[in-house]
């Protein structure tokens, strides 16, 4: 009897031995994590106040001026234009919150597939800042103006 307990014993100290070798291996390796920032800038070239509220933020942009918004995310070893895909954006729209104003007498619907589109990372102008931090920046032209229509 003695015998069976002290092999039995002998199996469980292995199991145990095998499976503390592995857990200290992987506490041993050194988890480095990356990040990246993102710059977006929003260039107003009408002359109009234009303002986007998506729940969280509400951005006002004054006529002819500028804004710069930093969001810093999560990033591969190498980070280059298309790493930024997914990052958020300011004018990423939420729910109900899809419309910009243009001195709150027009509105342009955001959400919907158009050629020129603050939600889409294609109509920006990207520009390499740093190793991880890219420049990206947006304008609005007379033409998002003329395509926006009365607010409901």
């Amino acid at each position: 009897m003695k015998t069976v307990q002290r092999i039995t014993w002998i199996h469980y100290l292995f199991i145990g031995l095998i499976i503390n070798s592995l857990f200290f291996q992987s506490c041993g390796k050194i988890r480095k994590e990356y990040n990246q920032v993102a710059e977006f800038v929003y260039v107003n070239q009408t002359n109009y106040t234009i303002k986007f509220d998506n729940g969280a933020l509400t951005i006002i942009i004054k006529p002819k001026e500028n804004i710069l918004f930093k969001v810093a995310d999560g990033a591969n070893e190498v980070v280059n234009e298309s790493s930024f895909k997914n990052t958020p954006k300011p004018f990423d729209t939420y729910g109900n919150y899809k419309l910009v104003y243009f001195d709150s007498l027009k509105c342009l619907d955001i959400s919907q597939e158009m050629e020129h589109n603050p939600t889409d990372l294609k109509n920006y102008v990207a520009e390499r800042i740093s190793e991880r931090t890219y420049k990206f920046t947006y304008t609005f032209t007379e033409a998002d103006y003329n395509r926006a229509v009365t607010c409901p």
